[in-house]
């Protein structure tokens, strides 16, 4: 997929695609990436409010469904 990210990127006419990927990546890291720690998703979801998870199963529900996806991800770990 990089390879053919970069040369979509050299068809677009940037020089240093495989640098600027890098580039881009170095300035989305995730803080946990940066440090190497690895990341519990449920850590990620307790600091979510309640609203703000029950809006993310009113956004997935339809793909939650259709692919047979558990609910977890989304579970309220405050409230469970």
């Amino acid at each position: 997929m990089q390879k053919e990210g970069a040369y979509v990127l050299s068809m677009a006419g940037v020089r240093e695609p495989e640098d600027w990927l890098q580039s881009v990546r170095n300035d989305t890291i995730r803080q946990n990436e940066k440090q190497h720690k690895s990341a519990n998703y449920q850590d990620y979801y307790k600091a979510m409010s309640s609203e703000s998870i029950d809006g993310l199963r009113k956004i997935y529900a339809f793909d939650i469904y259709v692919l047979g996806y558990p609910n977890t991800p989304f579970v309220d770990f405050k409230r469970s």
